[in-house]
């Protein structure tokens, strides 16, 4: 008799509980919406909890909670934040799957939450369970595109994973293909634009952004023109005086177009108010711009990050960089001690950070004209950089390694100042010296040659070095990044054609 009467309660206030679920995007939903993308996440929060107390059906509220714990998570990646989005995910997907409304936000939000899991599971180095979650994105959107065609948002995520897809290194690419899905970068791109150029309605608005910006890393990374991509990014963060997510978001652009003291005034420029939420990374981009631009106070935002971030990624490239920073300003004792402490502080799961320990690895010392050199460049400050390295030849430098790096430096302030014969000359010598190196010279010069032979519209040259940048076996650094770029260089040259 107890459990009929148990039964019997459990169909009359759950049964019409879950049939009961909605999507609707109200007032208070779109509040919310506006204040998460804009970090102000407290706000959100509320505006997510009244929405919670009057319609604790309505489903657009539990997706607005894992995207609100997502940024918690990129803002300081402290390990609960991980935990916090995790649960807030597994409990969304478990009231949606479990919701029985006939709806194409369904699929979508499936698509989403298992779409931003991936993006979690990246940041723990846990690349199989990342794959994992693109299959299971790939699959909703695929269903929600199938059963509802004229429902453009799912192209979104869908459009970002078929345009990634054939550029994945080796390594992901054969997990996503394992677990079943394909795609090309012509279909992802057309898919976002149909999607961007829908009319927009009001809960389509962040997305639709979102979406830009996706068309505009594919320039940036996959098209490699930074030019036009930085003019894409320009537009679309115009409010990051407002916003530090879209200070977050032109600051990457702005660091891969080589546009440093843009970078450095727009995170100056980044809101400090209690309303916003702080991201612990850009202290730490903060620093490197300044240490790039060799500015004495450098340090000051790198020993910030250090005190300030609770997660564990950038930690070994910080110390690192901070002992850069003591070393160009003549204290090699505090370089010796910065890289003993990166030993044991941080993770491994960047590539940046991977790097970082493999300095402190190998105990060489970098030569300061050298590093200066390299600092500047990165800066995008190229003619600097040349005066800095002087009359100086590879003869010079006592060891294959510096011997090596000398070419290479030279030869990529040639190649930007736009002195591309001259840059060729030193790239082939970089690659004839560094060829057996454990160092990522090597692979970068045959990959940058690429790219100058690639802009000369001599594709079978360009051909033929975006293949050899990936058969350096010796190289230990920058594997993924160098197979990435070159994987994109090939399919743009054979796509041209």
């Amino acid at each position: 008799m107890r459990q009929l009467l148990t039964s019997l309660l459990w169909l009359i206030l759950v049964v019409p509980s879950m049939a009961e679920t909605k999507v609707e995007f109200n007032e208070r939903i779109l509040d919310a919406q506006n204040n998460l993308f804009q970090l102000k996440l407290k706000q959100g929060g509320l505006f997510l909890a009244a929405e919670e107390s009057a319609n604790p059906n309505n489903l657009s509220a539990d997706y607005l909670r894992v995207i609100e714990k997502l940024l918690y998570v990129l803002s300081n990646e402290s390990p609960e934040s991980f935990v916090q989005f995790h649960k807030q995910a597994h409990s969304a997907l478990k009231r949606i799957e479990a919701s029985d409304l006939k709806s194409p936000w369904i699929d979508f939000f499936q698509e989403e939450i298992h779409f931003y899991t991936s993006v979690v599971h990246g940041k723990t180095g846990n690349a199989l369970a990342a794959a994992n979650e693109v299959r299971q994105s790939y699959k909703y959107g695929e269903r929600c595109q199938k059963n509802y065609p004229e429902f453009t948002p799912a192209l979104k995520t869908l459009g970002l994973i078929h345009a990634g897809f054939g550029n994945l290194p080796t390594t992901y690419r054969k997990l996503v293909s394992m677990l079943g899905y394909t795609g090309t970068t012509e279909k992802g791109i057309s898919e976002l634009n149909r999607f961007v150029q829908t009319t927009p309605k009001p809960e389509m608005v962040w997305m639709q952004r979102e979406a830009r910006l996706y068309l505009a890393a594919i320039t940036l990374y996959l098209k490699n023109d930074p030019k036009s991509a930085w003019e894409q990014a320009t537009a679309l963060t115009s409010d990051y005086q407002s916003n530090p997510l879209m200070v977050f978001v032109r600051a990457n652009f702005a660091e891969k177009s080589k546009k440093n003291d843009i970078l450095i005034n727009t995170l100056i420029s980044c809101p400090k108010s209690p309303e916003y939420e702080t991201i612990g990374y850009l202290n730490f981009a903060l620093g490197v711009a300044k240490l790039q631009r060799l500015d004495a106070d450098a340090n000051v935002y790198l020993e910030r990050y250090l005190s300030q971030y609770k997660g564990s990624n950038y930690v070994k490239s910080c110390y690192q960089k901070l002992a850069w920073y003591d070393l160009i300003n003549g204290h090699s004792a505090g370089y010796q001690k910065r890289m003993q402490q990166l030993t044991s502080r941080g993770e491994k799961h960047l590539e940046e950070d991977q790097q970082a320990q493999l300095e402190a690895d190998r105990g060489r010392v970098p030569d300061v004209r050298l590093l200066s050199a390299r600092l500047l460049f990165d800066g995008g400050y190229y003619e600097k950089a040349l005066v800095k390295l002087g009359d100086s030849k590879a003869e010079d430098y006592s060891t294959t390694l510096l011997k090596t790096e000398y070419c290479y430096r030279k030869a990529r302030i040639y190649h930007l100042l736009g002195n591309h014969k001259l840059a060729l000359a030193f790239y082939n010598a970089c690659m004839l010296t560094g060829k057996d190196l454990s160092v990522y010279y090597a692979s970068y010069a045959a990959l940058y040659s690429a790219e100058i032979y690639e802009d000369q519209g001599n594709r079978s040259e360009a051909s033929e070095f975006y293949r050899k940048s990936m058969s350096f076996k010796s190289n230990k650094e920058y594997r993924n990044s160098i197979e990435h770029r070159a994987k994109a260089g090939l399919h743009r040259v054979s796509s041209s054609k």
